[in-house]
């Protein structure tokens, strides 16, 4: 061990390149790893957003959540769901069993949705769904 220190100490522009080389290959990977302090989750929560412009919180319970909520029935693997109507907007929130598979219902739900054909003419946009989980949420 001590011939190998001996012999860094008297090559030192050796031993000092070894060590820029050992902090240079440090600083790359350190900068090329992958880092994930948040990773994504999915919570098992979908938000279904339907806008009506004009209209009071009657009409859209009667126009639009209800008509969605009959097409929600249908889908197998949710274990609940709320609804809020509101002025100018119907929210549904609906939360999936956890023993289902999370891709296959979100599937059904968005198929759903877009099987509700007879909502108002005011209603231009479709029901935005937005699944729920940490990529949702800034950080």
């Amino acid at each position: 061990m001590t011939g190998l220190l001996s012999y860094f100490a008297q090559r030192r522009l050796l031993a000092n390149m070894i060590t820029l080389l050992i902090i240079v290959l440090g600083a790359v990977t350190i900068m090329s790893i992958k880092r994930d302090s948040f990773p994504d989750l999915e919570f098992g929560e979908v938000l279904i957003t339907t806008k009506y412009p004009g209209a009071s919180p009657q009409d859209v319970e009667l126009k639009v959540t209800n008509e969605i909520e009959k097409e929600l029935k249908s889908v197998v693997g949710i274990k609940e769901y709320k609804s809020w109507s509101l002025e100018n907007v119907s929210i549904i929130m609906v939360v999936i069993d956890a023993d289902e598979d999370q891709d296959d219902v979100n599937r059904d739900i968005r198929e759903a949705v877009n099987r509700v054909t007879d909502l108002p003419s005011e209603v231009t946009e479709s029901p935005l769904i937005t699944e729920l989980g940490t990529s949702s949420f800034p950080m």
